[in-house]
């Protein structure tokens, strides 16, 4: 549990638990993760990788194996603004955003450039990536070169699920790969009733029970 401004370099948390946060519990606003390791943790709630209270910086870490038993396998996300540059997030499970979930009461801002989602399993939506807004929280969030290959999610958004509210969510996604993710639902590689930015990219067999590879509903994109 660090509560302070903190700097983690080449540390490896493994095979923790926790109710939430079973690898760590981030509760400032400024840290910063370099070559570090989340592997085979376990949380009873959200987070079995790490719980991200405020904000967080993450630079050639990883997060593999991880599993909660609620949201965000890798990663739960609360508020604040958070980046990441050669993410790796991998053969992690949850309910909803098995590699990374962003929902909650607050605004968030998120960066995500040249890192990949692989193998991540939800139960039931997001299989990398779980968005959604409430209470009038903002959810922005970008993803530059990020590759998603591999995820499954038992009901909607194989790989990505960006979810309504008010303000709806909205994702940014440019020169990304969706490759071979899967649905039992809609939209193998990502199911959108939020909003999307989509260009610059590669979306190929992916599958589910509607919209393969991608499914808006009527006023899901602004573009």
């Amino acid at each position: 549990y660090l509560a302070a401004d903190s700097q983690l370099g080449f540390v490896d948390f493994v095979q923790n638990s926790a109710f939430t946060g079973g690898g760590a519990f981030f509760a400032s606003e400024t840290i910063e993760v370099v070559d570090s390791r989340f592997e085979d943790n376990h949380a009873d709630g959200d987070g079995a990788g790490a719980h991200v209270a405020f904000g967080a910086s993450f630079l050639r870490t990883v997060f593999a194996f991880n599993a909660a038993e609620g949201a965000g396998g890798g990663i739960r996300f609360g508020v604040g603004s958070m980046d990441a540059e050669q993410l790796s997030v991998l053969g992690n499970t949850a309910t909803v955003g098995a590699g990374i979930s962003l929902s909650g009461s607050a605004d968030q801002v998120v960066v995500i450039g040249n890192s990949s989602f692989e193998n991540n399993t939800a139960e039931f939506s997001g299989g990398a990536l779980y968005m959604a807004s409430s209470n009038s929280a903002e959810r922005l969030a970008t993803f530059r070169g990020v590759r998603f290959e591999g995820n499954v999610a038992g009901e909607d958004g194989g790989a990505v699920y960006v979810g309504g509210g008010i303000p709806r969510p909205h994702g940014d996604f440019g020169s990304c790969t969706f490759r071979s993710n899967e649905a039992d639902g809609y939209g193998g590689g990502a199911f959108v009733t939020g909003s999307v930015d989509l260009f610059d990219s590669q979306m190929t067999q992916n599958s589910a029970s509607s919209g393969g590879c991608l499914l808006y509903t009527s006023d899901a994109a602004d573009d």
